[in-house]
């Protein structure tokens, strides 16, 4: 078997263990009822990368939640607002051809690094049966949607939740959630990588840090948080990630970030597609948060430098910059950190009163 299949054994006969039941095997992986939402993990495409001689394996986990969904004008601030601003270890996927909406997570993983990223996929497969069965009939109320129970083709609806769905694990969730931000020792090591290009510049204190990405002339802004509370999780790693799109409308936003959730969370990752994007105080973004509970998997370094792939792959999209012509030996970059601009743009006014200000995108954190 190769790494991915080995992944999807792994995760349905000892780390879900999946009843045979409640569940039916897919020629890539398999589809369960671990409570009423169906959830199917699969894999759904593979790679060789130019930096990796080992194939990677695209892994996805997705839980349907919403049918009969109309994205309009009342239901887009309502699937933002519960699903994707505040989002954990996936993302609202919506497919316009059935009108399902979906939580969803998608990674890479090979067999070096198979071992962590199995414990990574599992935790957003159990996350995921929670929050559908916690927000799915309100969001569905809320929208005028139908919440997308179901059960299993031949044995019917699932008279009770699997011990996953049940809350017990919740419980511990919620228990390791109280407890001060695990990452903490992890923010002070962070210094040792995160000054490196492709970073313009950084800052981490116990609390967590910040690192500027190129974007065109500009920057955009990756932030790991320890001091944040998610209203679910209590303690845990914030991650958010801001681009400086300009978009026309708040709802524009919303349809933009969903695109983005359909490309990288359903179809092919940029990074650890462990999050959501998000249209939040008039700025692109990408969200997540990683609960104190998956500590000993979720590795800071590993997830800073999923980040950089994110943020190379939106430079690309939107600033028409692959940093391919960032870094050389001969020059600094042309793309300037935030503080760098705020800094000339003081000298410039000190020096040169009266002379036209740099105009910024804007870049909300």
């Amino acid at each position: 078997m190769n790494a991915g299949e080995k992944t999807i054994e792994w995760l349905y006969q000892k780390e879900l263990q999946v009843d045979l039941k409640w569940s039916l095997r897919l020629p890539q992986g398999f589809i369960w009822w671990p409570d009423q939402n169906a959830q199917r993990i699969e894999i759904i495409g593979a790679e060789v990368s130019p930096q990796h001689t080992e194939e990677a394996f695209f892994i996805r986990v997705q839980t349907e939640l919403l049918r009969d969904l109309e994205l309009n004008e009342k239901s887009l601030p309502i699937v933002a607002q519960y699903l994707m601003s505040l989002a954990s270890m996936s993302g609202p996927v919506y497919d316009a051809a059935t009108r399902v909406l979906s939580l969803s997570s998608l990674v890479r993983t090979y067999e070096s690094i198979r071992g962590w990223m199995g414990h990574l996929i599992s935790m957003a497969a159990i996350l995921q049966i929670g929050e559908a069965s916690a927000m799915g009939p309100e969001v569905a109320r809320k929208t005028g949607a139908t919440f997308a129970t179901s059960g299993h083709p031949k044995n019917g609806k699932r008279p009770t939740p699997d011990e996953l769905a049940e809350g017990g694990l919740q419980v511990l969730i919620t228990a390791e959630g109280a407890k001060p931000c695990a990452w903490t020792k992890q923010f002070q090591e962070a210094n040792d990588y995160i000054h490196a290009p492709p970073s313009l510049e950084a800052n981490a204190d116990e609390t967590g840090f910040t690192a500027e990405f190129p974007w065109g002339n500009f920057s955009s802004l990756c932030q790991f948080k320890g001091d944040e509370f998610h209203p679910r999780y209590g303690h845990g790693l914030l991650l958010r990630q801001s681009f400086p799109v300009s978009i026309g409308s708040q709802l524009e936003g919303i349809k933009v970030a969903l695109e983005l959730n359909a490309q990288e969370l359903g179809q092919k990752p940029a990074g650890y597609g462990l999050g959501s994007y998000c249209y939040d105080k008039r700025c692109l973004a990408f969200v997540g948060f990683f609960p104190n509970f998956i500590y000993n998997y979720a590795a800071l370094k590993n997830l800073y430098f999923s980040s950089i792939s994110r943020a190379r792959t939106m430079s690309t999209r939107f600033a028409h910059d692959d940093w391919s012509d960032q870094f050389s030996q001969s020059r600094p970059p042309k793309a300037k950190s935030a503080t760098e601009i705020m800094a000339r743009q003081y000298l410039d006014k000190v020096l040169n009163p009266g002379k036209k200000k740099i105009k910024r995108p804007n870049r909300r954190s």
